[in-house]
């Protein structure tokens, strides 16, 4: 057994189980957390729970992070205990002592509850999965809407701040610690001519013209759970970047999600991929149960670009860094995933028109 999956075996032994685990496996392909799968078999058959190692270079205060998550899921399991129409969220396991998670030699661990038969989409949703993922966000987010931001510690200092990030950029090509800005120099050039398109949000926010709430944070494919055969959305998860922000942050990731992988991979936007677009959006405004407003309209293919951009930024920084925040598994795959948000940019403003049609359609049909 590999040192990383006996650690693992050791922590999962630390939380209050029913049985002592039996099997421990890595689970899933998460840039910034390693996660694994906790078997345990019981008299009533096998259970499985899911096992987390908290990036601690990413989220250095992990006792206020975990501090929000208990109340983000309190508050959603509140709401749960008051209606059956809806799948609960994940539950919280805690450790032997009754913590939220556990400090095992500097390495901070968190378990959570398995959703038996639960299946997730990485990549080329259909329009009616892409519908319930937009349903499904949306849901979290009416879910959160009587949560106040004052509640949650801020735990990513910056997170979302476009601006900061560009900045960040250009200190990472000052520095040039791997030497690799020559052969990033003309990523670097495009995310400089980008830079007003990337910081639309903000200004927009600023001039408040649009308006912060609880939100998500990280509205990826896979943060959605599906039923076993792919086709009805459970509930989403993963809520370590639940905080204040712009509902168009949400909404514009999720965009870009969508369409960063096989839409560049082809490079075009296909009519299946509008419609997928279309339904998306659709779901985000079914899910929250109230349509959103007309800035909120008019800039969501804005978003998607500011959202694109400024990831693009954050993998080129890391790339030039030398990979020290996202996970690469092969040699520079952070500057790839850069050229794949700029080459989303460049489709997403070719087909803005369509694009555009897209959502006000989507708004006249809810």
């Amino acid at each position: 057994m590999r040192d990383d999956v006996k650690r693992a075996m050791h922590a999962a032994s630390r939380f209050a189980l029913p049985r002592p685990p039996t099997f421990v496996v890595p689970y899933g392909n998460g840039l910034i957390h390693v996660t694994y799968r906790v078997d345990v078999e019981t008299a009533g058959g096998r259970r499985r729970f899911l096992l987390q190692r908290i990036h601690r270079g990413v989220f250095h205060d992990v006792a206020s992070l975990m501090r929000n998550v208990e109340r983000v899921l309190g508050h959603l399991h509140a709401r749960d205990a008051t209606r059956e129409d809806e799948p609960p969220y994940p539950a919280l396991v805690r450790t032997a002592d009754g913590e939220a998670w556990l400090d095992e030699k500097g390495s901070a661990w968190r378990m959570m509850s398995y959703v038996e038969g639960a299946t997730s989409i990485d990549r080329a949703p259909t329009p009616r999965q892409a519908g319930q993922i937009g349903h499904a966000f949306g849901r979290l987010l009416n879910d959160l809407r009587s949560l106040s931001p004052s509640d949650l510690t801020p735990v990513l200092p910056g997170y979302r701040n476009t601006e900061r990030y560009l900045n960040d950029l250009e200190r990472a090509a000052a520095e040039d610690v791997r030497g690799r800005r020559r052969s990033a120099r003309v990523e670097i050039a495009r995310l400089r001519a980008g830079r007003e398109a990337a910081l639309i949000l903000r200004r927009l926010w600023r001039t408040g013209t649009l308006t912060t709430g609880v939100v998500h944070g990280d509205t990826k494919l896979n943060n959605v759970l599906f039923d076993p055969r792919g086709e009805n959305a459970l509930c989403a998860i993963d809520f370590d970047t639940v905080g204040s922000g712009l509902l168009l942050h949400d909404i514009g990731d999720c965009v870009r999600d969508l369409l960063v992988g096989t839409a560049v991979s082809r490079g075009e936007l296909t009519k299946d991929d509008v419609t997928a677009f279309e339904a998306l959006v659709r779901g985000f405004m079914q899910g929250m149960g109230t349509p959103l407003l007309r800035p909120e309209l008019d800039h969501i293919v804005d978003a998607a670009v500011s959202i694109a951009l400024e990831l693009a930024a954050r993998f080129l920084t890391d790339d030039l860094r030398g990979d020290v925040y996202f996970r690469a598994h092969r040699g520079r795959e952070n500057r790839n995933r850069a050229r794949e948000h700029l080459h989303l940019v460049d489709l997403l403003e070719a087909d803005r028109a369509r694009l555009d049609a897209a959502v006000h359609r989507a708004f006249e049909s809810c």
